[in-house]
């Protein structure tokens, strides 16, 4: 029997499974969540193509003004899962080689050898659901700004300026998020 801090290799090896059971779970859920946002981010395109062309021209600037925040949200929480979804691959990643050190064998090896692994934070559904909801506000962005823009030239002179504006720092806030994300890592805490 191999001790290590006065803890026996089977005590250690069952408080790590133990992790890895609840990790897992926590997974499950970060996948569900970006499913989730990928569908709302359609039902977002959907609900706002609707209001276009089912409200009056007047009401549509209220749209233009509530929705960018609206996407900068469901970005920001889309965003938020991927790179917790990251953070516990990562830790089952740990996991696993801790295990397989233990046993002095390789008998975990999913989260270790998995073809995609560090290639995108939060795996490929993080990737996949973070680029949907990103494409989908970029077009709902760029619809406000075909449709709804223009309408407002002729109203109050600094009206249409300030939504272009209002528009394009929205876009940028996206496009930085995403520039952030993409040189997120997980750094393990240290252990005893």
């Amino acid at each position: 029997m191999h001790l290590s801090y006065g803890v026996p290799s089977s005590t250690r090896v069952d408080i790590l499974l133990r992790e890895y059971g609840a990790l897992y779970g926590l997974i499950e859920l970060r996948l569900s969540a970006l499913e989730t946002r990928a569908m709302l981010a359609w039902a977002a395109l959907g609900g706002f193509l609707t209001g276009l062309v089912a409200l009056p021209p007047e009401h549509w600037l209220v749209m233009c003004v509530a929705t960018p925040p609206l996407l900068a949200w469901l970005f920001r929480t889309t965003v938020n899962h991927a790179r917790s979804l990251e953070d516990a691959f990562r830790r089952v990643e740990e996991i696993e080689h801790h295990v397989n050190k233990i046993a002095g064998s390789k008998l975990l090896v999913f989260q270790s050898t998995h073809p995609s692994r560090g290639k995108a934070v939060g795996g490929r559904t993080g990737r996949e659901s973070l680029y949907a909801v990103l494409t989908t506000s970029v077009v709902i962005l760029a619809t406000m700004a075909i449709f709804v823009w223009p309408s407002l030239d002729g109203t109050v002179p600094w009206l249409s300026p300030a939504l272009g504006l209002y528009l394009g720092l929205f876009a940028l806030y996206l496009i930085h998020t995403l520039a952030v994300l993409r040189r997120y890592r997980y750094i393990p805490t240290p252990t005893a």
